[in-house]
């Protein structure tokens, strides 16, 4: 299982309000669920949290890449 935090995501809602900040949960989640295969999935335990679950990978190292790829994609997500 990974665990995903975003920073100033209270800020966010704050500054440019819920509806904006529903968008970047929104775009988020696509960005992430895209990545994953059939059998893992994301579930946001809270405001700004969520939880990747992996079952069945291959070790730390293959979760390691997992985080790696979902990082990438969202640096890529915040770029356009």
């Amino acid at each position: 299982m990974l665990c995903l935090d975003l920073d100033r995501f209270k800020e966010v809602n704050d500054l440019f309000g819920h509806a904006a900040g529903d968008i970047v949960l929104q775009t988020l989640a696509k960005a992430v669920v895209g990545l994953l295969d059939t059998n893992q999935m994301m579930a946001r335990l809270g405001g700004d949290e969520f939880a990747i679950i992996l079952p069945g990978i291959a070790g730390p190292s293959v979760a390691g890449r997992v985080a790696e790829n979902i990082l990438e994609a969202l640096r890529a997500e915040n770029r356009n």
